[in-house]
């Protein structure tokens, strides 16, 4: 069964309360949030950012959007549209290669970092020849999103992807 089509490499599918989906497209053509009605007949892109990898929504319905190229940031976008960078670097070291986004149940917002940049990974349209062995700075970060504070949990790590929390 195919629920939505002609999505654009389409990554972190996130079921709001209506039953409809946020998610985000890679592909150039598109590279963006983008909205699904809950029947999978209306695909709406919301905003385009780049090359996003990650979305989430918080409790005011504003989404957050891991931004991996041109401008590897954390962005702040909301559903009409508007799009902001609001942070792009730790310590005056720029993000890399955000990824994925997950809420803690205090609203702190944590993020991978995959630890490469999207230009020295993917390179002439395909990845890397030694992409298996290349060496990644991948981190994870705890971001305080009313002060803007960044803090750096884990780093060096080899591509760190997905994040989760359970119901404890």
């Amino acid at each position: 069964m195919i629920f939505a089509s002609n999505l654009g490499a389409p990554e972190t599918p996130r079921l709001l309360k209506d039953k409809s989906w946020l998610c985000v497209e890679m592909a150039p053509h598109r590279g963006g949030v983008t909205h699904i009605s809950a029947d999978g007949k209306d695909v709406t892109l919301v905003a385009k950012t780049g090359t996003p990898n990650g979305c989430i929504m918080d409790t005011n319905g504003d989404i957050w959007v891991a931004e991996t190229h041109p401008h590897p940031s954390l962005m702040h976008t909301t559903m009409d549209g508007h799009v902001e960078v609001y942070l792009d670097t730790v310590a005056g070291k720029g993000f890399l290669l955000p990824n994925d986004l997950c809420f803690s149940a205090d609203g702190t917002l944590y993020m991978t970092d995959s630890g490469m940049l999207m230009s020295e990974w993917v390179v002439n349209g395909g990845l890397r020849p030694d992409w298996a062995t290349a060496p990644f700075d991948g981190r994870v970060y705890a971001i305080d999103l009313k002060t803007k504070t960044v803090a750096a949990l884990d780093w060096g790590l080899r591509f760190p992807n997905g994040l989760a929390f359970g119901p404890d």
